[in-house]
């Protein structure tokens, strides 16, 4: 919209139509194969090369917990400028044009795919073609297990896991996924663009729903 000679545009996307890069790494610093797993189907869907995932468990792995040796410090201090990995969860998304092997374009491809907000669940309602057929192997291999959830949720929204579970063709892989699903979001990330006299400012804020329904800041970058 017009203002003030100048021109706004906003946008709100939840995360939980995402997968949480943070999750393959668990709170006891153990490497999780199931998410590990769940992105790797993504890249693949994505063309993306999976050896890059190495990298993003290096950086979000605690010091010493899976890289005794230092070896992908010595990568990022031998840079210029030199940086040290993160060590710990990414605290936006931003994080992952620093890892080894992301440039622009392979970051611009996955990261609208991709969150690091604690989101337990993907939320059956939102979530992409992409990453609903990355939740399990049976769904990446058969994209006609995808289209029925498309179709349904377009008729109705999923109130329920339950629903999600108990579409026909889903049975032979709806005990998996009731750990992959859920219904609901409560991460959610504006983007806000202004433009005025040829120059441009960009915001991104993402915001956590409590249960009391007021939201709370979780993460803000400017451009």
């Amino acid at each position: 919209m017009s203002l003030g000679g100048g021109t706004v545009s906003l946008s709100i996307v939840d995360e939980a139509r995402k997968i949480n890069l943070n999750s393959m790494v668990s709170q006891n610093n153990q490497i999780n194969p199931v998410a590990v797993g769940k992105v790797t189907r993504l890249f693949t869907i994505l063309d993306v090369d999976t050896q890059l995932i190495q990298g993003i468990i290096d950086w979000i792995t605690p010091s010493g917990a899976n890289d005794p040796g230092g070896g992908a410090a010595d990568y990022y201090m031998g840079l210029q400028p030199p940086y040290q990995p993160r060590y710990g969860p990414m605290p936006t998304i931003a994080d992952l044009q620093m890892v080894q092997g992301f440039n622009e374009s392979i970051f611009n491809r996955v990261s609208p795919f991709l969150t690091v907000m604690s989101e337990t669940n993907v939320n059956a309602n939102t979530a992409s073609p992409q990453v609903l057929a990355a939740m399990e192997p049976e769904l990446t291999e058969d994209q006609k297990l995808v289209q029925e959830i498309l179709e349904a949720r377009a008729v109705a929204p999923f109130t329920k896991t339950t629903d999600v579970m108990n579409l026909p063709d889903l049975a032979p892989v709806a005990q998996k996924l009731s750990t992959d699903l859920g219904v609901k979001s409560s991460f959610f990330t504006i983007y806000g663009t202004g433009t005025y006299a040829g120059a441009r400012k960009m915001i991104t804020a993402t915001f956590h729903r409590e249960t009391n329904g007021i939201g709370t800041l979780a993460a803000w970058h400017e451009d």
